[in-house]
């Protein structure tokens, strides 16, 4: 089923007044990919050019990023030439499936440790884009406390490598996604990056990142006087907790590993979101600098910030940004690609 769209190009004072906050620290990102990164894509004619943006339902949704990106191949604009005709649908769900030469590779639900075993990734690459805007994705891996930050680093590895063995010749722009809301209605974020219980009162360890407020919620009574747990704030350092000494069983504390020995804790809805927000945005930082044909965007400090706050006027709930945060992503990365030229 193919429908045509057309829609207008007003755009709210906030957008405006982010892309003023941001532009400067775009441009010095963009000045690296002048001459190197975006050069074979931009080399020969954009006719022949396809673009595709990967990701989850943050991507698939995205109907006013598609709709703002692709008028970057207007006349005058960066991708002049790259075709912007027809805008096509899919039937089920009413997302755009493509408009002219740039295509949704976004797949609703999906997390990405099963787009790589299940052939959505494999499929990506066979279709030989020439630009592969790589959004996360990893939001669905972590909301539901499936991966910690090591884990997440190895599916974003896996997936670069990937696409970069298949695909030397392609330019991959990564980006990280956006900051998770603290307050969600929706059930999106489930509240258990730090929870596991040791079997037969062995040590047992938790990856993550974030300030937490740690609950005990079953401890056996040999540990209620003197019982420990072992905060690992890093290679070296430990600090240790008495839980005879905690209030009210709980304590808040920074960790990146948590060690555990016979009891099972967990972590509230506000101090979740922020734990995974901050794993969206670690798990790709070391991966800026990979590949000779790979750029790499910090969209969620860019854009969304770097905290899980209540409430963002650019987000339409917990998870998914609302118009007002698709048309600021498609300006940022219209701006920066066409820096590349």
């Amino acid at each position: 089923m193919i429908k045509m769209h057309s829609y207008g190009k007003s755009c709210s004072s906030l957008i405006a007044v982010l892309i003023a906050i941001t532009i400067s620290c775009k441009k010095n990102q963009a000045s690296v990919t002048n001459d190197v990164i975006f050069k074979q894509f931009f080399a020969g004619d954009l006719a022949n050019k396809k673009i595709a943006v990967f990701g989850n339902s943050t991507v698939a949704s995205a109907t006013e990023f598609f709709l703002d990106l692709s008028a970057y191949s207007q006349m005058g604009k960066a991708l002049y030439g790259l075709p912007n005709n027809p805008t096509t649908y899919f039937s089920a769900s009413g997302y755009i499936n493509h408009i002219g030469s740039i295509y949704n590779e976004g797949h609703d639900g999906y997390d990405l440790g099963t787009m790589l075993q299940n052939g959505m990734v494999d499929s990506l690459v066979a279709r030989k884009y020439d630009l592969i805007i790589v959004r996360g994705p990893i939001i669905n891996d972590v909301r539901l406390g499936n991966v910690g930050l090591d884990s997440a680093k190895v599916l974003i590895k896996s997936l670069l490598l990937r696409i970069h063995i298949k695909l030397p010749n392609s330019c991959i722009l990564l980006m990280t996604e956006n900051s998770l809301l603290s307050n969600d209605k929706k059930g999106f974020i489930v509240s258990i990056p730090v929870t596991e219980k040791a079997v037969d009162g062995s040590a047992s360890g938790i990856e993550n990142i974030g300030k937490h407020t740690i609950s005990i919620l079953s401890t056996p009574t040999s540990f209620l006087n003197g019982g420990s747990v072992y905060i690992n704030k890093g290679l070296l350092d430990e600090e240790l907790v008495n839980i005879s000494n905690l209030s009210n069983n709980s304590f808040a504390a920074n960790f990146t590993k948590l060690h555990l020995r016979g009891f099972t804790v967990t972590a509230t809805l506000e101090s979740a979101s922020q734990a995974y927000t901050t794993i969206l945005r670690q798990a790709l930082l070391p991966f800026s600098k990979t590949y000779s044909n790979l750029a790499f965007l910090d969209l969620q400090q860019l854009e969304y910030g770097i905290n899980a706050l209540p409430s963002n006027p650019l987000m339409l709930d917990a998870l998914h940004p609302n118009v007002d945060g698709q048309k600021a992503e498609a300006k940022i990365v219209g701006d920066y690609i066409s820096a590349g030229q």
